[in-house]
């Protein structure tokens, strides 16, 4: 047995791991950077169930199934690149920086406390004023594609900018900003809203797309009503409507603070694998 055993029989077998432990990293990492959310995580169950079935037939004899699903996955991964060119896009724009694991995005003690400085600022003085405004905090899941196609800014946060923009004045108020990390990346940028029944008459266009932005990713979404001043956080498709300036800050805390674990538990993960 012992003869057997050759220099380049461990050199196959070594390959063989890595090769294996590869495609299991790949596989855990796509999952973990675009499974966040149950549009993916859909997709996932779909593949292994055409997998199963894939198995069944060959178990079986099953001819015709069998011709289904090879043809099914034939076109399938072409298909899964079209719905998901989004999702595919952003991370590869995240390889494109460097930035996969998403260091640029985490955010020091110092810089959170004044992110919700300057939005508990800026969002009093849109309710007392009944200014129309949504705002995106990205967090894990890119929105690089919604900044591309929008006023870049790229500038610090300040309350007196994000008023500025949302003026009824101005040209860019319509859109949506996005906040990356400490720095207002961009304006006037649209969200998609997914045709859903809604159960509360205030809830507008705004709102809308802040529950469709917050299902597809997991920003944090603030939106205040042009209509009633109503202040509301959306995430994972779920609004807090009609929030307090204090219930806005402990959530918009709560919320800050949830993303900062995740992100010092995923990185000590990574360190440790």
């Amino acid at each position: 047995m012992l003869e057997q055993i050759t220099y380049e029989s461990i050199i196959a077998f070594l390959k063989n791991v890595l090769d294996i432990s590869l495609v299991w990293f790949l596989i855990y990492f796509i999952l973990k950077k675009l499974g966040k959310k149950g549009r993916f995580l859909l997709l996932v169950k779909g593949i292994i169930i055409v997998i199963l079935t894939k198995l069944l037939s060959n178990w079986l004899g099953l001819t015709t199934l069998g011709w289904i699903v090879d043809h099914f996955l034939m076109w399938g991964f072409l298909a899964i690149i079209i719905i998901f060119q989004p999702e595919i896009r952003a991370f590869l724009e995240d390889l494109g920086r460097n930035q996969l694991f998403g260091r640029h995005k985490v955010m020091t003690l110092g810089e959170k406390e004044h992110l919700i400085l300057e939005l508990t600022k800026t969002v009093e003085y849109f309710k007392e004023h009944q200014i129309g405004a949504i705002i995106a905090i990205e967090r894990n899941v890119s929105l690089g594609e919604y900044i591309e196609k929008a006023r870049k800014i790229y500038a610090d946060i300040s309350a007196e900018l994000l008023q500025t923009i949302f003026s009824p004045n101005s040209p860019l108020h319509e859109g949506a900003v996005v906040i990356q990390g400490n720095k207002i990346s961009c304006a006037n940028t649209f969200f998609p809203q997914k045709q859903m029944p809604i159960f509360n008459p205030h809830f507008g266009g705004r709102h809308r797309a802040a529950i469709t932005i917050s299902e597809a990713t997991d920003c944090i979404v603030i939106i205040s009503s042009g209509d009633t001043g109503a202040l509301s956080i959306a995430v994972d498709g779920q609004v807090q409507y009609d929030l307090t300036i204090d219930e806005f800050k402990v959530e918009l805390h709560k919320l800050l603070e949830t993303s900062s674990s995740e992100e010092e538990r995923g990185h000590s993960h990574e360190k440790n694998s």
